[in-house]
């Protein structure tokens, strides 16, 4: 399944980066546009890296797409800072379980 990611803002570069992969983006008149081939129960976190930034807790998750995943601060790989990224679910993604469930 294709999905289309698109970025407007001011960068030179724009590139996304996540579970699901990374690709750079292209101008399409104001907007930065890529699209990812992914299965359509994909369920994957990303962000977008403008202008070469290499530190993941400096990407920026995507303005038009309201569904976020937080990662909190006080993790090892978070340090101080909460991170927050975009959350990418296809079509025939299975629901989120946090725990599994228990006769009880």
């Amino acid at each position: 399944m294709r999905f289309e990611l698109r970025y407007h803002g001011d960068a030179r570069r724009v590139r996304v980066h996540g579970s699901a992969g990374e690709a750079e983006l292209r101008r399409d008149g104001d907007d930065w546009v890529t699209s990812l081939e992914l299965p359509a129960d994909v369920r994957a976190v990303y962000w977008f890296a403008l202008d070469g930034e290499d530190d993941w807790r400096r990407w920026l998750p995507d303005p038009s797409n309201p569904k976020r995943y937080v990662y909190p601060p006080g993790l090892h790989f978070t340090g101080e800072d909460e991170v927050v990224g975009s959350l990418l679910e296809g079509p025939e993604a299975k629901p989120l379980t946090w725990s599994t469930p228990r006769d009880v």
